[in-house]
């Protein structure tokens, strides 16, 4: 009886190392440019940071891969915009495979690069303009868990440099002061994908009390929220081992019991 509760023991502590295997699956990364943040400033890590904690997340660049994580936020301002949409353009399957089998993406652009070059494309459809300028932003819904403390008005000098363009698939969360898209987001197969058109927070400042800072550590959090990872293969043959085991023992007692 005692090897019996043993070997139970154990299979109950496999099936719990699986689970944790999943959890642990669950991981940030932030996309940049090799070396240098948008603006030389420190907001996306600062953000980061606040959403996630500090050491909880990898700085990766882009072409980096990014299998293993459940959700990247990959920003393409000022002078990154080169190689955010070239990174898009050369990637775009993998990008939407990732987002449809579980993970969440938050691709956002102000970029310094391409005006005049007429709209890139993004994911799904969706394409992502240089050059609509907005010194506001404006919360579409500003009882949308996604501005928790944030308010629903932000200025900046400018608060966005890209408008985008997305299908119906798509919710607008944040409009500028022609009524363009900034900020909208949409769920694709198990994963979501978020596409902005923001500058970096530290050109934002309050309106009416509000806080740009807090909005954008709330689209981090919001949009990671949103990945349904799917559990590794091992994950699985660990935690079925485990459910065998158990279904094992409690037929053997079963039958000791009849006898």
């Amino acid at each position: 009886m005692k090897k019996a509760r043993n070997i139970i023991a154990v299979s109950i502590s496999v099936i719990g190392l699986s689970l944790s295997s999943a959890a642990l699956a669950a991981s940030y990364a932030y996309m940049g440019d090799v070396g240098s943040e948008p603006w030389g400033m420190t907001s996306n890590t600062d953000a980061m940071d606040a959403a996630f904690g500090a050491g909880n997340w990898d700085r990766i660049n882009f072409g980096d891969s990014i299998a293993g994580y459940s959700f990247v936020y990959a920003d393409g301002g000022d002078g990154a915009g080169t190689s955010f949409y070239s990174y898009i353009a050369g990637n775009t399957s993998l990008l939407e495979s990732f987002v449809t089998a579980g993970g969440s993406l938050f691709l956002n652009a102000a970029s310094n690069t391409h005006g005049g070059a007429g709209p890139q494309s993004m994911i799904f459809g969706a394409t992502s303009e240089e050059g609509i300028y907005s010194g506001n932003g404006y919360a579409v819904n500003p009882l949308d868990p996604m501005f928790a403390g944030a308010g629903s008005q932000w200025y900046g000098t400018w608060y966005s440099h890209n408008a985008i363009t997305a299908g119906a698939s798509f919710t607008t969360f944040i409009t500028g002061d022609a009524s363009e898209t900034i900020v909208a987001g949409g769920a694709f197969g198990n994963g979501y994908a978020l596409l902005g058109g923001q500058t970096s927070t530290g050109w934002h400042s309050s309106v009416n009390g509000s806080d740009p800072f807090q909005l954008r550590v709330n689209q981090l959090q919001f949009a990671a929220s949103m990945a349904n990872p799917v559990p590794e293969p091992e994950t699985y043959a660990m935690m079925l081992a485990g459910l065998g085991m158990l279904s094992f023992m409690a037929r053997r007692r079963k039958l000791k019991a009849a006898a």
